[in-house]
């Protein structure tokens, strides 16, 4: 066999050198569900010598901090195109409107922020800025000014400035309980002024004395629960905390936890308190998130090996007997429980004025002073949720704010729904026909039925004796047709 000839390679020279980025991008170019790179390698072929910076919109959100006032974005539909979907969003809350808008998956916006100018890209969750490169800069770096932009959103997204951090499944900023917040003044809380002394100062000394906890060793944290019938003033309380408590020198932080049926529910809560720590961490319903399934973890959590300094646990519950008695007591975990009772004779009386004060601006309300005692008599055992302590009780008290009859014996019937211990009240307007002569104060037990005909009857059959203001001592000189009408309705 005749011998192979040498040979040798020969390379062959190119101006250009080998970019893999291009093999990548071609390999990466069918349809798949990810189009980033594509989108990417575009926009870089587009704008050469741009910066292109690629964000997830979830990240650092450039619309919603637009959306806020922060910065001005512009769609730009002269240049590119734009896709969206049109659709109706119903109202938040009953009797509201709704409205139209869009679900944008892409678009083109001109964007200014502090002086400086981008152009941003929205596409399916992705956003791609691009600004021109300052001194110094690489097309396929960074750019100074676009960093800037995302630090300052960034920072601005976690702030907790004018918001309360709210768990219900996930964390979220809650402007609106912010808002609510704002209005819980003590000074608008009926209840006892010796509870509103000892809840205001369990909550301020607490975060006053983080050198008392360290010199004796132990660790700087405390619950507390609150519990008592639904509507006796446990939710306002806590509203009345953190209002308080965002109104110190150095604002204490609240966070409200909702809902957080799982374990790893409870992970992210306390890993945020530590976070937020000084903080309140408010637990509504608390044995609707300490179930048999988080148990365990609940208690690892406030018990465990973590550092949970700083942080005051106020729980709430209708049903401390339901409590597992590992919550209930434990000192360790919530060291103090305050009971919300039914409102006494003093705050169904603070209560009475309370909405007669709110009332008198209204032309329609004739809410004499002296009524208030009477109907706080009336309401023994009523609270806010108008359910009494016993079946055998009364459901519903409802004072009629105006009756004011005509020559011909037609009257305007303005029912009050006057709600011992809820702060908030029902107008309704109903027309009845009165012969002149009936008196308007009745007293109304619940075997007794009261039954006002419509206007087409031309009378009314009124069963109720005897008259209200001699059983319940009601102050001299309400004759009739003095404008208040009691009635009981049955549970």
């Amino acid at each position: 066999m005749a011998d192979m000839e040498p040979f040798t390679l020969v390379e062959e020279k190119s101006d250009h050198p080998i970019r893999l980025f291009d093999d990548f991008a071609d390999l990466t170019s069918a349809k798949t569900a990810d189009h980033d790179v594509q989108y990417l390698v575009a926009l870089r072929h587009a704008n050469p010598e741009m910066i292109v910076t690629s964000v997830p919109s979830p990240n650092c959100n450039l619309l919603t901090f637009a959306n806020a006032g922060m910065a001005i974005a512009e769609l730009d539909t002269q240049s590119d195109s734009v896709s969206k979907w049109r659709g109706y969003v119903g109202p938040r809350k009953r009797g509201q409107q709704g409205g139209l808008t869009d679900v944008i998956f892409f678009a083109k916006y001109h964007y200014t922020w502090s002086g400086e100018h981008f152009v941003l890209y929205t596409v399916q969750g992705m956003q791609y800025i691009i600004k021109e490169p300052a001194e110094g800069e690489h097309v396929l770096g960074h750019s100074s000014a676009t960093d800037t932009l995302l630090a300052t959103i960034g920072k601005w997204q976690v702030a907790d400035e004018n918001v309360v951090w709210v768990y219900d499944n996930y964390w979220m900023k809650s402007r609106e309980l912010w808002n609510s917040v704002q209005k819980a003044e003590w000074a608008n809380v009926i209840l006892d002024e010796g509870m509103k002394k000892a809840l205001t100062s369990v909550s301020e000394k607490f975060f006053e004395s983080k050198e008392v906890y360290e010199d004796l060793g132990v660790p700087w944290k405390r619950g507390i629960i609150f519990y008592g019938p639904p509507g006796n003033g446990k939710t306002i309380s806590i509203k009345a905390l953190m209002h308080g408590l965002l109104k110190q020198k150095n604002p204490i932080p609240t966070l409200y936890v909702k809902s957080a049926p799982n374990p790893y529910h409870i992970r992210n809560v306390f890993s945020q308190a530590r976070q937020q720590s000084p903080c309140l961490l408010v637990l509504e319903d608390i044995e609707t998130i300490v179930t048999p399934l988080t148990r365990s973890y609940f208690f690892n959590e406030v018990d465990g090996l973590e550092n949970n300094d700083g942080i005051l646990m106020v729980a709430s519950t209708n049903y401390l007997d339901r409590l597992d008695p590992g919550l209930a007591k434990r000192p360790s975990r919530f060291d103090r429980k305050y009971l919300f009772p039914a409102p006494n004779q003093h705050e169904r009386e603070l209560y009475c004025e309370f909405w007669r004060k709110k009332l008198a601006k209204r032309s329609s309300v004739d809410f004499p002073a002296k009524l208030c005692p009477p109907i706080a008599r009336l309401a023994d055992g009523f609270h806010s949720l108008h359910r009494p302590r016993s079946n055998t009780g009364f459901r519903k008290i409802r004072c009629k704010a105006e009756l004011s009859a005509s020559a011909s014996g037609t009257a305007t019937l303005f029912l009050l729904s006057l709600a011992v211990g809820l702060f908030h009240y029902e107008i309704a307007s109903l027309d009845y026909v009165f012969p002149s002569c009936i008196h308007s104060l009745y007293y109304m037990n619940h075997h007794q039925r009261l039954n006002l005909s419509s206007r087409a009857t031309g009378c009314a059959n009124i069963k109720a004796t005897p008259r209200i203001d001699t059983l319940l001592n009601f102050p001299a000189g309400l004759e009739a047709p003095h404008p208040l009408l009691v009635l009981f309705c049955e549970f």
